[in-house]
Parts: C-alpha cells; structure tokens; sequence
C-alpha cells in the first residue's frame, strides 16, 4: 500500500512538472544572429535577413517586434500558435498553416520551444493541410 502511494506521488509530481516547464519559452543561449527565412502559400519571399539577438531574448518575442515580421498568434497551453507573419495569415478556411524548419529540417517542437543559438536558420513555410 505504501509503495503504491508513493508511486502516485511520484506520477502526480512528474506530471506537474511537464506543466511547469512545458509553460515556460526557450530564451537564447547567449547572443548572436538568426537567419530568418518567410515564404508565402504561392512560394513568394517576404522576408529573408538576419536578425540580432540577446540572452534573454526569445524566439516569440523577437519576431513579435520585430517591425517586419510583427508575429501574431495565440497562446496555448501546447505553446504559441503563429497565426500571421509579415501581415500573411494561415487561416482554417483556407486549411493553411504555418510550418517551421529549423537549419533545413522540419521542426519537431512550436515557436516557442525553440532556443536561439548564434548562427541558426530558421524558415516559416505557410503550407496546406
């Protein structure tokens, strides 16, 4: 009985602390420049320039200010949704989202999971589903 008690503490804890961490943004590691790579629905560039960043910035917040870009979205608990970029929207209407790559490979993890380190690429892609 004891042993199946602590068993459920331990899984109850775990389980917290999925939340705790899942909730919080990866900030940079350090300072340095990300190359920040947006393509529209019909292939077209609108962005493609390096951006500075600091140590305590993160990935979310550095695109929603930058006066570009100007990032939109939504925050769940999963995370940030980007709704827009660069005044294009993925909408459900149109079944577009939009999809990240991280140096040239598809992104496992949200926007605000990624952790910037000097010199990462990173692509928005707005494609169907």
């Amino acid at each position: 009985m004891k042993r199946k008690f602590t068993i459920l503490t331990l899984v109850i804890v775990l389980v917290f602390g999925l939340f705790v961490v899942s909730g919080c943004k990866k900030k940079a590691e350090g300072e340095g420049n990300a190359t920040v790579q947006i393509v529209d629905f019909d292939g077209k560039e609108l962005f493609n320039d390096e951006i500075k960043f600091d140590a305590d910035d993160t990935l979310v917040d550095l695109l929603k200010n930058h006066k570009k870009i100007k990032m939109t979205g939504e925050t769940s608990e999963y995370g940030f949704y980007v709704v827009s970029l660069c005044g294009v929207s993925a909408s459900n209407e149109d079944h577009t989202y939009w999809s990240i790559e991280v140096n040239g490979e598809y992104s496992l993890v949200g926007v605000s999971d990624i952790t910037l380190v000097d010199g990462i690429e990173i692509a928005f892609l707005l494609i169907g589903w």
